[in-house]
Order: structure tokens, then C-alpha cells, then sequence
């Protein structure tokens, strides 16, 4: 369970770790090795991972406590079984982050997608163990939570879920130490730990610098004189403009570049021929989740607090907007599928249009960035996409 569901919260706290913050406009072209860079890196968010592993490890041993009699208890197993099973998988995940920060392109959500993918590609290449009937190589399971069942009890396992006990409703006797110290599943945590370093180091290879857009004089010149205005400023006020034009407003700003805005539309408009559940719906989520994460990060650094405290508006009123607008734009997005289906799937809508919204700006606001409410939303997409 910790190799599992520890995986995408190690990813958003490396991403959004003191390894990621650097100028990049100095260290893209700065004269030095890439692979010792990266490799440290790897070492930095590699002993960030193991004290926070270590951490649950200790409330292992606490839960044993309440769980077994004093004599059964075993602090040395404990903490040996939980780190060395997840410990692997959690140095890969630094290892993948690592890599993707080597990318340009990876830096940002196209590298939350991709880990997303990998991620559950990973997971379903532990759950299929099991496929060949008797358990296949112990290297096949990434996260190390099948294995153990092939050594660790005498009946034969064919089928589990993922993160839990086997698919049966007899009670198994299991030996964890004898399933976690056998040499074959020692042997495919080595391994997975040796891949997790050789991608660190060979991470430096891949490197690649960021793009540094040049403005031409005509484009700055359009951006007006660089000069202050001799003209006395006026006061700002707050705006008492229409809910629509405020609405406008929000959406344009919202959904950049403009081409989504189309895409959008069309795909709600959609939703009066094609079911919101399986179809419409998955595909409107996964559209919206990108511009509202992004949106909900925004103006969250520690430097504009001063600057967010003289605007004629609270933060708790500003993030309120925010929610209350992005509510209704999405809640908007899927009036035509519930149209089109006569209410039948309302609450696919709620969920789109209030849920969806809720989560992206609250966690944005809450964390300071885009990365976390992201991956859980694609998380919880992926649910609903099997649902459908």
C-alpha cells in the first residue's frame, strides 16, 4: 500500500521540492556535467523520500502495537519490509522525475500526463504477477507487492487486487519475513534500484535547455513607451459590471490559447447526440483540468501577499470568484448532454461542474501550484473513464 499510493504524492512533493527551484536562464548554460547534476539531484530527492519512508515505517511499528500481543512485536522486521519493498519504487519515481526535468517539454503538464501514464502503466505491470497462473519473474512487479504472495503462503495466488490480499474469502497464513528475504525478491528489488540510478545518471545525456524566446523591437515597441506616465493616477475601483460580461471575461481568460475555447464548446455541444457518461464526459474533464489547475495556481507566491492585501478585494472573496466562476462555466459545459439525456446523468454533471472546479482551485490555492490538483484529478478521471 505505501509503494502504491505513496508513488504520485513522492511525485508532486519532488516536483514541487527545493531540487526543482533554480534559474534556469544561468544553469541552462552553464559549463558543467549533466550527469553529476542529475545524479545528485537523485540523491537529494532519493534521502527526502527515505526519511518520510522511514517515518511510516516507525507508525508501522506503533499500529503493531495495538494490532499483536508485546512478544509478537518486531520493530526490526517491520521497518526492514516496509523500506525494502517500497523504497525501490520510490527511488524510481525520483528517478522519473529527474528525467523529466532534464525536458523542456516534461518540466510542466506534459510531464505530470506522461508520469500519469507510466504510473498506471507500472501498477498494471505489478497487478498481471499473477497472469501466468503460478506468478511469473519477480522483476515484473515494480512495486513489490505481489511477489511476496507467491513465497510468503502455500496456496496457490491467481488473482489479487491491487494493494490488498488476494481475491478470496478463506483466511491465508502469511509469512511476510520468508516472502520479503527470499533471494528471487530480493534480487528484483536490487534491480529496480540499480535501473532507478543508472536512469539518474543517465538522465544528464537527455539534457536539454529551455527555449529562450527573443522580442523583436516591433514587439516592444507595441507594448508602449518605457516611460512613467506623467498623467495622476486614478483610484481603482471595483468593477459593478454585468454577471455576463464578468463571465465573458473569465472564460477568455481561462482558456488559452483561444482554439480551446472552440474545442470546448464543441464538445459539450456534443453532448445532445452522444451520452455524457462514457463519452461527452470524460472528454469534457480531461479537456478542463489543464486551464483550471493552471488558473487555480495562480497568484498563489509568497511575494504577492503583500500585493493581494492592497487590491480592493480579500483573498478569501478572490477565491471565491474564482470558484463560484468556474462553477458555472463548467456547469454551463454540461447543460447540452443533460438536455440531450433528460437529466438522466445529473450527477456526472455536478460532479464536472462542481466537484471538478472545487478540486482544481482549492488544492491550487492551498499547495501554491498546478501540479498536485492535477494529478489527482487525472487520477480520479481515469475512475471515472473506466466507469463509463
Amino acid at each position: 500500500l505505501t509503494a502504491v499510493l505513496l508513488a504520485p504524492l513522492a511525485y508532486i512533493f519532488l516536483k514541487a521540492g527545493p531540487t526543482r527551484i533554480q534559474p534556469r536562464q544561468v544553469t541552462d548554460v552553464a559549463p558543467r556535467v549533466r550527469t553529476a547534476m542529475s545524479f545528485g539531484r537523485w540523491l537529494g530527492d532519493s534521502a527526502a523520500i527515505g526519511g518520510l519512508l522511514l517515518l511510516l515505517a516507525f507508525a508501522g511499528v506503533i499500529l503493531s502495537l495495538f494490532r499483536l500481543p508485546l512478544s509478537d512485536v518486531a520493530p526490526h522486521e517491520t521497518i526492514f519490509a516496509a523500506t525494502f519493498i517500497a523504497m525501490p519504487a520510490l527511488l524510481l519515481i525520483a528517478a522519473i522525475r529527474t528525467v523529466f526535468s532534464m525536458r523542456p517539454a516534461l518540466r510542466r503538464a506534459w510531464g505530470d500526463v506522461a508520469f500519469f501514464f507510466l504510473w498506471i502503466g507500472l501498477l498494471s505491470l505489478s497487478a498481471g504477477f499473477f497472469m501466468g497462473g503460478n506468478g511469473g519473474s519477480a522483476i515484473a512487479d515494480v512495486f513489490g507487492f505481489a511477489a511476496p504472495l507467491a513465497t510468503g503462503t502455500s496456496e496457490t495466488v491467481t488473482e489479487m487486487v491491487i494493494g490488498g490480499p488476494p481475491a478470496t474469502e478463506r483466511v491465508m497464513d502469511f509469512d511476510g519475513m520468508a516472502a520479503v528475504t527470499d533471494p528471487a525478491y530480493l534480487f528484483s528489488r536490487m534491480f529496480w534500484f540499480v535501473v532507478a540510478a543508472l536512469m539518474a545518471w543517465g538522465s544528464g545525456f537527455l539534457f536539454k535547455p529551455g527555449k529562450v524566446k527573443p522580442q523583436s523591437g516591433k514587439t516592444i515597441s507595441r507594448s508602449g513607451p518605457a516611460v512613467f506616465s506623467a498623467e495622476s493616477v486614478t483610484p481603482v475601483q471595483v468593477s459593478v459590471g454585468s454577471w455576463l460580461s464578468r463571465l465573458v471575461v473569465f472564460a477568455a481568460d481561462l482558456f488559452r490559447p483561444r482554439w480551446m475555447i472552440l474545442l470546448v464548446v464543441l464538445v459539450a455541444v456534443a453532448g445532445l447526440f452522444l451520452p455524457l457518461r462514457g463519452m461527452v464526459g470524460p472528454a469534457l474533464a480531461l479537456i478542463l483540468i489543464f486551464p483550471l489547475t493552471r488558473y487555480g495556481a495562480r497568484w498563489r507566491a509568497r511575494a504577492t501577499t503583500q500585493w493581494m492585501a492592497s487590491l480592493p478585494i480579500t483573498q478569501g472573496a478572490h477565491l471565491g470568484y474564482q470558484l463560484g466562476m468556474a462553477c458555472v462555466i463548467c456547469l454551463l459545459l454540461t447543460l447540452p448532454s443533460l438536455i440531450g439525456s433528460g437529466f438522466a446523468y445529473w450527477p456526472d454533471a455536478v460532479a464536472i461542474g462542481v466537484g471538478l472546479p472545487v478540486i482544481a482551485v482549492t488544492l491550487g490555492y492551498v499547495t501554491r501550484g498546478p501540479v498536485a490538483a492535477r494529478l489527482v484529478l487525472l487520477i480520479l478521471w481515469y475512475g471515472y473513464l473506466n466507469l463509463g
